[in-house]
């Protein structure tokens, strides 16, 4: 078992405690109690990461982060450039943030609210249910059944 670092890029259908995001961290608390989850909010104002709110106390000493780069009426090349630095590169910067983990082991793109597209593109973009898949997909492969690994 080792530390698990979650970022998402989203517009402003993630960037609230209400919505989609920090829901999902509470899941994953629920989920794997073992960890602690962590949840830390993009400042768009500070180009920093908020202080983390602490969601669960784990019981294995390890840490579950989630890195929300959510801007409101953003699109998503809006972090790159000098906001990559900090908006990616820096999160798995132990000196920055302790006891973190060392790479970002999934990345979720939620993009879609403040692209418009041609009417030929219709159906062929589901940012939302993608995002709900990698979900599932991390349940199942990042953070595997705890019982498993201490026999």
């Amino acid at each position: 078992m080792r530390n698990v670092a979650i970022m998402v890029c989203s517009d402003s259908t993630g960037n609230a405690i209400d919505e989609w995001v920090y829901l999902m961290a509470e899941d994953l608390a629920a989920a794997y109690p073992q960890f602690t989850v962590r949840y830390r909010i993009w400042n768009d104002t500070t180009s920093v990461y908020d202080s983390p709110i602490s969601i669960n106390t784990g019981t294995s000493g390890h840490n579950l982060d989630i890195w929300n780069f959510a801007v409101a009426g953003t699109k998503p090349d809006y972090i790159l450039g000098s906001r990559f630095v900090k908006g990616c590169k820096e999160i798995i910067d132990n000196s920055i943030y302790p006891n973190v983990s060392d790479r970002i082991d999934l990345l979720i793109m939620n993009h879609g609210h403040n692209i418009f597209f041609p009417s030929s593109y219709d159906g062929m973009f589901s940012t939302r249910s993608q995002a709900l898949e990698f979900k599932v997909q991390a349940d199942e492969k990042l953070l595997p059944d705890y019982e498993s690994q201490v026999g």
